[in-house]
């Protein structure tokens, strides 16, 4: 009797939602039948529908085990196309739209998609019903506040504030758990969810609260472990003075983590050591490359470890003593090393494909091999094509080894050429050719040779000694700079590209990506002396 009431009332709770829903109530379930419900907290749910499309609700009604019922708000995550934030991570969360759609959602999408929040009781157990199925959570009893690992620490005495900086996480609700955590870690208050609207806050408590229970049982296993782990999702280093985040950001080695501290089948025991497996497992050193062209190759390599960290810079193959360095502790060290002198190897016949050298960068525990290009490129007809400008790195980019894309309609390409007795450089720009208020639309290009950049808007016709044309397109705005043989040193053009646009604060710079708090990317060296010449063809004699 009493379950034929339960789906009574589910039923009739549905049928007065579903005249405004054009995807059924009844089609709705859940991603995941076994998700986490803190009592008395916030329980998040990915939804399906068996029926594809738009307009979903933006309320579904919640049945609990004993009767009583809730109004579930419904929210969409949304990946960004462009983040440019260090931290930033390209995900965040909102109230669901009319026009958000599941037609054409990736089945294989983990991310993005619909949201289901409830406010749950502080008694609930059971089962809890909403659309077409129900849902047995597993429910746990939530701790009053985050633990603390330091009981050296006094009471707190101030408030982390919301701001935007490379040290501190996004500001959007689904980073809210990092600033808790960041929060206790400063011995402060975390600050406070900022009432946007229900969907943020609701998702902002939800993520706060899975992570205060995992490290409330990692504290219960083992102090220590917690501490490990804690300093790893807060960790910064400094670069000269700038601070930055270098905290594990990954949202699969995150997800494991949790899934470690919330199995309740494990023993204290068998919980601090996989947290501690999982803490040895983590990168603590982060690396970037900021010079690859010319007489030698520069890397900066961070160290988040409260310890001194070596690390050594060889070319492979080479007889050489490794370049050795010492990183002090939560510090950045920039590591120069020289290239080894090119072997002419022309005497043994014709050179088909150019040896590439290879950059050994060796730290405790691991170690990467670079495949680096020639430091001098030989122009040759029809022109020089620059490597693609791409925007600065992010914390997760630069973890992943890979650098940013650039929208298509927001594009830049350089190419260096030799026109009618003159070296020039053409510039495409895609994208408006009009300023905002957000920022100005320009190209800098930065010569070795000069002292400051030239600083080319869509406006721009001549600058000083230097012959500027630009022109505005169909999908944006071209320039073609003739460049003075005073910049040309010895035969080498030696120079870098930055843009800004004028509708985003979106920065792209080449050959190189720079990191956000360094936009000063250094030069590619182009060979000007080997554009008229003709390469040697090989010639075998005739056999006697």
């Amino acid at each position: 009797m009493k379950l034929f009431l339960k789906s009574f009332m589910v039923t009739v709770l549905l049928c007065a939602a579903r005249v405004s829903a054009a995807v059924p109530l009844d089609s709705i379930v859940a991603k995941n039948t076994f998700p986490i419900a803190p009592r008395g907290g916030v329980l998040m749910v990915r939804l399906l529908s068996s029926e594809l499309g738009n307009e979903w609700p933006s309320t579904i009604p919640v049945v609990f085990e004993d009767g009583t019922t809730a109004d579930g708000v419904v929210g969409w995550i949304e990946i960004k196309e462009h983040s440019t934030g260090w931290t930033d991570e390209s995900v965040f969360v909102r109230p669901i739209e009319m026009t958000d759609s599941t037609a054409s959602t990736n089945p294989r999408d983990t991310i993005s998609g619909p949201i289901l929040l409830v406010e749950l009781p502080k008694n609930g157990t059971g089962s809890i019903y909403f659309g077409g199925e129900s849902v047995v959570p597993k429910w746990v009893d939530l701790p009053s506040q985050f633990p603390s690992f330091d009981f050296s620490k006094t009471e707190k005495t101030g408030t982390l504030t919301f701001l935007e900086a490379n040290y501190l996480p996004p500001t959007n609700a689904l980073h809210y758990w990092r600033w808790v955590l960041l929060a206790s870690k400063n011995n402060v208050n975390p600050p406070v969810i900022p009432n946007a609207n229900r969907v943020e806050k609701l998702s902002a408590l939800h993520g706060e609260q899975l992570w205060r229970i995992a490290f409330h049982n990692l504290s219960i296993a083992s102090r220590g472990a917690g501490a490990a782990c804690l300093d790893l999702l807060t960790d910064t280093s400094m670069d000269e003075d700038h601070r930055f985040a270098c905290w594990v950001e990954s949202q699969t080695k995150l997800e494991k983590l949790l899934s470690i501290l919330l199995d309740e089948t494990l023993t204290s025991k068998q919980l601090a050591y996989r947290a501690l497996r999982w803490s040895d497992a983590q990168s603590k050193s982060l690396f970037w490359f900021t010079s690859l062209f010319g007489a030698s190759v520069t890397v900066k390599v961070a160290n988040s470890k409260p310890e001194t960290s070596l690390c050594q810079l060889a070319w492979e193959g080479e007889d050489e003593i490794p370049l050795a360095f010492e990183i002090p502790a939560r510090k950045t060290v920039s590591m120069n090393l020289k290239r080894p002198k090119a072997l002419d190897l022309s005497v043994f016949g014709p050179v088909v494909t150019p040896p590439v050298q290879k950059l050994v960068l060796s730290m405790p525990n691991r170690m990467a091999i670079f495949p680096v290009e020639n430091g001098v490129i030989k122009a040759k007809p029809p022109h020089v094509k620059l490597p693609p400008l791409v925007p600065t790195w992010t914390l997760s980019s630069l973890r992943h080894g890979y650098a940013r894309r650039v929208s298509q309609n927001q594009k830049t390409e350089v190419e260096v050429r030799y026109v009618l007795g003159s070296w020039e450089i053409f510039i495409a720009c895609h994208g408006s050719a009009n300023d905002s208020e957000i920022d100005q639309e320009t190209v800098s290009l930065f010569f070795s040779s000069l002292s400051e950049p030239i600083v080319i808007t869509p406006k721009t016709n001549a600058l000083s000694h230097f012959q500027i044309f630009t022109e505005t397109t169909d999908v944006g705005w071209n320039s073609r700079v003739v460049v003075p043989n005073s910049v040309i040193q010895n035969g080498k053009l030696s120079f870098s590209v930055v843009r800004t646009h004028g509708e985003n604060d979106n920065i792209e710079t080449s050959p190189l990506p720079c990191v956000p708090w360094d936009i000063n990317p250094a030069p590619i060296v182009i060979d000007t002396t080997h554009w008229n010449t003709i390469d040697n063809i090989p010639i075998t004699p005739d056999p006697e």
